[in-house]
């Protein structure tokens, strides 16, 4: 199958979020998808978010290892982060652009002690941030008698705006589609540094939530739900970031904008996206002399 590039974005302004940062060039036209959203609920082709349901009001602001390898697989199902909030270090390291609509990040968490020369108990651990609500929740937003759905949709958009903002993304400045603002989930993790555009480290604040409903089990295992409710860049005392790992994959449109090569482009599943394998030798490591993860 052809390669999938991102949508056209539109000509709105982009952001100026962080120190020395400079947007890369957009990338170029894209070929439409999806359709206008359904009453109710935001379009599955789309990328944008919906206004706030009417009535809606923000939720009330609340109060604030030795090192194992595992599969993402192993970390959600056998060692799920405990119910409450965190506050961890971690970079992006796959983005995907899925075909029927929709785009997810993963984070890495890196969590090592230097000084003890070993890993935290979460080093390693995959955070995953969709940028759009989950299915049962968008189906349940076309029954415009769903008062819950339209609260639950209204809190996760408070969620992923506020989230985008502290990491020097407001709303006002996004980009659209058909359906409305589009999150930056393209570009809110790198910056431009001498020349070239590298990826940096994020400190997320998330909260994780587990359903004990036995209606949610599956296989004798509990529901585990997790919201990023904040993201801000991690400076050094001069003000400068701190380099990431480059990605492992993300939509070839991404790898284009941001002039990193590419090893190969591959198929997930029969079909569902088309990501590109980056070349790990696109950045240098460290560039510029900035520090790097490793010097958290």
């Amino acid at each position: 199958m052809p390669p999938r590039t991102l949508p056209n974005r539109g000509a709105a302004t982009p952001a100026q979020p962080t120190q020395n940062y400079q947007q890369p060039p957009a990338s170029p036209p894209q070929r439409a998808h999806g359709g206008a959203a359904q009453a109710g609920g935001p379009a599955r082709g789309g990328r944008g978010l919906p206004p706030p349901p009417t009535g809606w009001t923000p939720p009330a602001h609340g109060d604030g290892g030795g090192f194992t390898r595992r599969t993402d697989k192993e970390w959600d199902e056998d060692h799920p982060l405990r119910d409450g909030e965190h506050e961890l270090d971690a970079y992006v390291t796959k983005v995907v652009a899925w075909n029927a609509g929709g785009v997810t990040v993963t984070f890495r968490v890196s969590q090592w002690d230097r000084d003890a020369n070993r890993s935290g108990p979460h080093h390693g651990r995959p955070l995953r941030f969709d940028q759009q609500p989950r299915r049962s929740l968008a189906e349940r937003l076309r029954d415009p008698a769903d008062e819950k759905a339209a609260r639950q949709y209204g809190n996760w958009r408070h969620d992923i705006v506020t989230a985008y903002t502290d990491c020097g993304f407001p709303e006002e400045s996004w980009q659209r589609d058909d359906v409305g603002p589009v999150p930056p989930w393209d570009r809110f993790f790198v910056q431009q540094v001498g020349g070239l555009v590298i990826p940096v480290m994020l400190r997320v604040k998330v909260r994780a939530w587990s359903m004990k409903s036995e209606t949610r089990y599956v296989h004798d295992r509990a529901f585990h739900g997790l919201d990023v409710k904040s993201i801000t860049v991690v400076r050094d005392g001069g003000g400068r970031p701190f380099q990431a790992m480059l990605p492992r994959e993300v939509p070839p449109g991404v790898a284009q904008m941001h002039r990193w090569r590419v090893a190969e482009e591959r198929t997930i599943g029969d079909g569902l996206a088309t990501v590109a394998v980056l070349d790990k030798e696109s950045v240098p490591f460290p560039h510029n002399n900035l520090p790097t993860y490793k010097d958290l």
